[in-house]
């Protein structure tokens, strides 16, 4: 692993295979095992049956108390930030100097144009825009220049297809502000996002800001999940992770960055494929402070097919993994109290071994089971489910996002749904980090179906004010 993270190659590549063979050994032994006992000691299996069958509930209940514990204190994390996010800090707007945006795009004929109106439109006086065609294979370029050659705020450059990271880095390399809007090519931002998301870097300590990222084209049951869990995990979540500065990513949606921060840390990487996950981190590591705000509004496209939603989580959560395993050493690090006390102990284990522990002890309750059991765990499963809605509801209070009754009733669903999907691609996640097979980024297709969100309002910003303005900057 650290020969391969040397070399500059994507963390778990493994082009030897060498946890195939190992994997097949393993299996082939334990086959082998079996049809030995199988063929010349029956006695003896006779006797292990009954001696697994009384092991079998006493292994039940441990995963079962195991589950619980780490479902007690990933409840016990949700209301803390949640608690936290009350406190989310008003910056001065005072603060404005020059930003550059920057966004890539590859094959975005059909959002490209409006994400850069969407831009040029903000009510930011020192703004210009840099779009990097990464190598695309449809009319991009092409529609770049026939809207925008000719308007000396925008600048558009082309290359190889080299990925996103490195039609980041190229478009940083060209930036003339202190400050980068970096942006998806099927974002729309509110005309004041840029103004707030600005005003944060006053205080010289903060590397980064990342906006509310909201969901855009809800138009079926797919997008609307994906709404439910921006509001309630994303945003909500994300305010309150800001507060102890253990956020776990600026997003590529919506995020400002200070360009000396990000030439600090060797720019965007390609070791992973969660560049901006992999950078934010990267920032928390070497010191800096990563911000949200909360009223920098902006919608971006969801995929809206079963097949473009696994691709992209499948993406989202290798990616995890991959920095996990690259900022390992920063586990429980008390020098880096955001990351290495918070956020790594929250990605390792809430997010990765308790999905895993919870899987195991469902199978293993279905093979044993035992009623008395069953029933603490329903118990346990309908109280999480109330404490989703509660943080929904309580999301909507501090981002005065408006919610339908629609949102409501999708909580339900979507917390099934969606904990038995993502629990299947954690799983494949796993094996292929495992296995070390090279996944690709397979870029979702755009539709071109987002709207362009409004600013904040005035009762928005009169709420906000008045639920935040005792907070007191603790950095």
């Amino acid at each position: 692993m650290k020969k391969s993270e040397r070399n500059g190659r994507m963390v778990f590549a493994d082009p030897t295979r060498k946890r195939v063979y190992l994997l097949s050994v393993l299996l082939l032994a334990a086959a082998l095992t079996l049809l030995f006992l199988r063929l010349f000691y029956p006695l003896i299996l006779f006797h292990l049956r009954y001696a697994l069958m009384t092991a079998r509930l006493s292994t039940v209940r441990l995963y079962n108390r195991i589950f619980l514990g780490l479902m007690g204190v990933n409840v016990a994390k949700l209301f803390l930030y949640a608690l936290a996010a009350r406190k989310a800090k008003r910056q001065s707007t005072s603060f404005c100097p020059a930003v550059t945006a920057v966004i890539p795009a590859y094959n975005e004929e059909k959002t490209i144009v409006a994400t850069v109106r969407s831009v040029l439109a903000a009510e930011y006086q020192k703004l210009d825009v840099i779009v990097v065609d990464d190598g695309s294979k449809d009319r991009t370029l092409e529609i770049l220049r026939a809207e925008f050659g000719g308007d000396p705020r925008v600048t558009i450059l082309t290359k190889e297809n080299g990925g996103k990271s490195s039609a980041l880095n190229l478009g940083i390399a060209h930036a003339k502000g202190p400050l980068l809007l970096l942006l998806d090519a099927d974002t729309m931002i509110a005309p004041d996002s840029v103004r707030l998301l600005a005003a944060h870097f006053g205080d010289a300590r903060v590397a980064a800001v990342s906006g509310n990222t909201r969901v855009g084209n809800v138009h079926n049951l797919i997008t609307r999940f994906q709404r439910v869990e921006y509001i309630r995990d994303f945003n909500l979540m994300k305010n309150g992770m800001a507060r102890f500065n253990a956020q776990a990513v600026v997003p590529g949606a919506l995020g400002m960055w200070r360009k000396a921060a990000i030439l600090a840390c060797g720019g965007f990487s390609r070791d992973t494929l969660g560049e901006d996950r992999d950078l934010s981190m990267a920032l928390l590591k070497h010191g800096w402070r990563t911000e949200f705000e909360p009223l920098a509004f902006s919608d971006t496209e969801a995929p809206d097919t079963l097949r473009g939603f696994l691709r992209q989580r499948f993406r989202w959560t290798y990616s995890t993994l991959q920095c996990e395993r690259k900022y390992l050493s920063c586990l429980f690090n008390p020098r880096r109290r955001g990351l290495g006390l918070l956020l790594m102990p929250d990605l390792l284990i809430l997010q990765t071994i308790l999905p895993l522990v919870t899987t195991v002890g469902f199978v293993a309750n279905l093979v044993a089971f035992d009623a008395y059991e069953c029933k603490l765990l329903a118990v346990s499963y309908a109280v999480s489910v109330a404490i989703e809605l509660i943080l929904f509801l309580f999301a909507r209070r501090i981002t005065g996002e408006r919610i339908s009754v629609r949102d409501l009733l999708a909580v339900l669903p979507q917390r099934i749904i969606y904990g038995v999907l993502c629990t299947f691609l954690l799983f494949k996640s796993v094996v292929y980090a495992f296995i070390g097979t090279t996944v690709l980024w397979n870029k979702v297709e755009r539709k071109g179906n987002s709207r362009q969100p409004p600013g904040q309002t005035s009762a928005q910003a009169d709420q906000h004010k008045k639920l935040n303005e005792w907070r007191n900057d603790t950095k």
